[in-house]
């Protein structure tokens, strides 16, 4: 049995193994791939540190999302060649995560990698832009609606922005942490007095102030918890409360409920037979990137795969000291 680099997650803590068995290809229509960069996300230390999202574990190597070179494909396998570069969101549809050296996935999840962005500006785009477009085309609002996005700054908020304006809609505005944050979302044609710091004093008003005072008619929700109260606050009557985290508190239920306002719910396809939805919209979105100058996550790469670097990582996270960029882990090889 051939064997791997990977990092494991273990009761006491992560272990850099180099003996982790390589998967192989046990169905015709999987491949497997060469993995180039690996993202690292908070749902990766949410789940190392045994939270809620850790009861979705299938595999002990952590990781949701990849770029790659396929090494090898099933016999019914007609979209992917060996050599072909890829990307994708491996989440639990692999045979392990990304944070190691091979994974084994069926061929509808991935899509060939956009030819003008690197491997480790491709690792930061799967879970965030999936998440995005569900939310940017199932909308289906007048085009100059009001927007606001609840977490503007996060890798979500950031893919969101750009597809919210490919598809046409210019009134968004947004919360972000800090100057870099703000910095970055301008980049993405973003007014300065569009982006609200989260730390304000009296944010719901500096929120509603940005908006001539008005309740907006679109919010979408990429923080949860106590935030959805200001989200529930901000929105007018019967609008429309785009729900990203699954974590409303009880009082903003409340809110949105008297509000009458219409729930949109966006989770990730867990179903196997959508699957293949993985595959569609990064397809789509390889051809936007292709076609369009669009303004793409900023990333730190903190280097090759490791256990000190994912750990790193994780510090990194969990003291918000990303500054509004993806942390991957990846080597320039």
């Amino acid at each position: 049995m051939k064997k791997m680099k990977a990092i494991v997650l273990e009761k006491k803590g992560l272990e850099e193994k180099t003996d982790y068995y390589k998967p192989v290809i046990t169905k015709p229509s999987q491949i497997l791939i060469k993995i180039k960069a690996a993202a690292v996300n908070p749902i990766d230390l949410q789940m190392f540190q045994g939270k809620n999202e850790a009861k979705s574990l299938k595999s002990d190597i952590l990781g949701r999302e990849l770029s790659g070179i396929v090494e090898q494909v099933g016999k019914n396998v007609k979209k992917f060649s060996a050599g072909d570069e890829v990307y994708l969101a491996v989440l639990d549809m692999g045979s392990n995560g990304a944070f190691a050296e091979y994974v084994v996935i069926e061929d509808e999840i991935a899509a060939l990698k956009p030819s003008n962005i690197s491997f480790l500006q491709a690792a930061t785009l799967p879970v965030s832009y999936v998440t995005a477009w569900q939310i940017a085309t199932r909308l289906n609002q007048p085009k100059t609606c009001s927007i606001f996005i609840l977490g503007a700054s996060g890798s979500v908020g950031k893919a969101l922005i750009n597809l919210l304006h490919h598809f046409g809609y210019q009134n968004i505005k947004g919360t972000a942490g800090n100057e870099e944050s703000v910095k970055q979302l301008m980049k993405q044609q973003l007014k300065k007095e569009s982006l609200i710091s989260y730390k304000s004093n009296n944010l719901k008003d500096q929120i509603i102030k940005a908006n001539r005072e008005n309740l907006y008619d679109v919010v979408i929700d990429c923080i949860g918890n106590e935030m959805t109260e200001i989200g529930a606050q901000i929105l007018k009557r019967e609008g429309l409360y785009v729900d990203v985290t699954n974590m409303k508190t009880t009082n903003a239920s409340y809110m949105l409920f008297r509000k009458g306002a219409v729930i949109m719910n966006i989770s990730r396809y867990s179903e196997p037979e959508l699957f293949y939805k993985y595959g569609e919209i990064l397809e789509s979105l390889s051809k936007f990137i292709s076609e369009n100058n669009w303004y793409l996550q900023e990333f730190m790469n903190l280097g090759e795969l490791s256990s000190d670097n994912l750990y790193e990582a994780f510090n990194l996270i969990e003291t918000n000291r990303t500054y509004g960029k993806k942390i991957i882990l990846g080597s320039l090889k």
